[in-house]
């Protein structure tokens, strides 16, 4: 007797699959990943976040913490997401965004000077 592998047998365990994957999923922050200088506006985009966002410094001091805009769609990809404006945050170095305890990145760099790698590195 030969056993049969179909669909039927693939459902339950795309079920169990998706639903732990979509367990897993948190909220994400984009940011620019080159960073952003000192004196200029500055924010990043939250993607199913909830409650206040922490910029932590190095040390895991709380240096901003900001209150996201209304949640809105964002056309190009058609998630609901929430701006995030750090202006405020003038000091340079890197920082790691937190929602509710959990880091989300910890690549954001506020800068005097952030292009200047980037043009450096394009003359090559």
């Amino acid at each position: 007797m030969s056993a049969q592998f179909g669909l039927k047998q693939c459902v339950p365990f795309a079920i169990t699959l998706l639903s732990m994957a979509s367990a897993s999923f948190a909220a994400t922050a984009y940011i620019n990943q080159i960073g952003y200088r000192t004196g200029d506006a500055k924010e990043f985009t939250l993607f199913e976040g909830s409650g206040d966002v922490e910029i932590v410094d190095a040390s895991g001091t709380t240096v901003l913490t900001v209150t996201p805009s209304a949640a809105t769609t964002w056309a190009a990809s058609g998630q609901s997401v929430q701006l995030v404006d750090f202006s405020d945050l003038k000091t340079p170095g890197t920082y790691s965004i937190q929602v509710g305890g959990q880091v989300l990145r910890s690549d954001l760099k506020v800068l005097d000077a952030p292009y200047v790698e980037v043009a450096k590195a394009s003359l090559k």
